[in-house]
């Protein structure tokens, strides 16, 4: 008889590793699943052990955490809610929703490579990679549970027909040098964040096409033009897909991209009560910063597992970090980079939930 496993503590573990996150193309996948063979693959293991003292010294902390919660008066939170408001306001007055952003993500970017060399590894499960690591897995792998970073036994496991290909990143930096001259034509200061995504501007290139007299609405519209014109271009030259995401946001831009992958893109409205509506839905891991174990703080402990629940407990959570955190956190990003949208203050104040002392 097959020796049981403890629901609670193979979700826990699963819930700290990286690899048991959902990405594009797992949403139907079996979670409970998968924790299982995470948990039975690594638990006599060191790293199952430090994971286990590291998700302990959690739930310690999300249990004093409500007590802290549970001790808070009413006066105390009125006041809070009156200081966090105040750092919106602070933040309002400096938006500025006049560029126009897009962020572009190659689809499974060295499996589509290696399935676009290879036909016959079409419409299988594949991953690039080895049993010790995986760097990227296609959809019809990731439905089984497998995706990068995860250790390739351990997906062997979850996909016993899995087919591994060797990484060969000379190639993948070619393609992706196609990939960026192609970009290098709408925005030449564009910024390369790895291989396969990049963040352009696409303010002047479109202010060039249109002209600056033009509404910002019909602008943003024209954005959408721009950016299925690029991917159609990417395709043409390399025979990949990519899913883009465009905004007047920077963030935004990034969240929108993975929206609609693979080989599609999302336009984030720019209407700034839209833009709220659209920010309020996300849940929390989505913001860039928020981890595995920041999440499970946040669930467990504040009950917030949305943007939109992030801003209706704003004055509890203000209330247990102190002023000195969130004026430190604040400045120090906002010389590194303008955050001036309602979700980069959503950004700002969810890392600092889980700062305080």
């Amino acid at each position: 008889m097959e020796e049981s496993v403890p629901e609670d503590e193979a979700g826990e573990y699963a819930h700290l590793v990286v690899f048991s996150a959902e990405k594009a193309g797992m949403a139907s996948v079996d979670k409970a699943h998968i924790n299982k063979v995470i948990y039975e693959m690594s638990k006599d293991s060191a790293c199952f052990k430090s994971l286990q003292e590291q998700g302990k010294r959690t739930t310690d902390k999300i249990q004093a955490t409500r007590e802290k919660i549970a001790s808070v008066d009413e006066h105390s939170l009125q006041l809070a809610l009156h200081r966090v408001n105040q750092l919106v306001d602070k933040l309002t007055q400096q938006r500025k929703l006049e560029r126009l952003y897009c962020v572009i993500d190659m689809d499974m970017f060295y499996a589509a490579v290696e399935m676009r060399d290879n036909p016959k590894l079409i419409g299988k499960p594949v991953a690039v990679g080895g049993m010790s690591m995986i760097c990227t897995a296609n959809y019809e792998a990731r439905r089984f549970g497998v995706r990068s970073a995860m250790p390739g036994f351990m997906a062997k496991k979850l996909c016993p027909q899995l087919i591994f290909v060797k990484t060969n990143f000379q190639k993948y930096k070619h393609v992706s040098m196609q990939v960026k001259n192609i970009f290098l034509e709408y925005d030449e200061n564009l910024s390369m964040m790895s291989l396969d995504e990049a963040k352009l501007d696409l303010t002047e290139y479109i202010d060039s096409r249109l002209g600056t007299d033009k509404p910002f609405e019909d602008r943003m519209s024209y954005a959408e033009t721009v950016v299925n014109e690029i991917r159609s271009r990417v395709a043409k030259t390399t025979r990949l897909t990519c899913s883009a995401g465009i905004s007047s946001s920077k963030l935004l831009a990034k969240v929108a991209s993975d929206i609609n992958k693979p080989n599609g893109q999302c336009k984030v409205p720019h209407v700034i009560e839209e833009m709220i509506e659209f920010t309020h839905a996300l849940q929390i891991r989505k913001i860039p910063g928020i981890g595995k174990v920041s999440e499970r703080v946040l669930t467990e402990a504040f009950g917030i597992k949305t943007v939109g629940d992030l801003w209706g407990k704003r004055a509890i959570c203000y209330h247990l970090c102190t002023e000195n955190q969130i004026e430190r956190k604040y400045l120090h990003w906002h010389k590194k980079q303008q955050y001036n949208t309602y979700y980069d203050y959503c950004r700002l104040y969810a890392n600092l939930l889980v700062c305080y002392e």
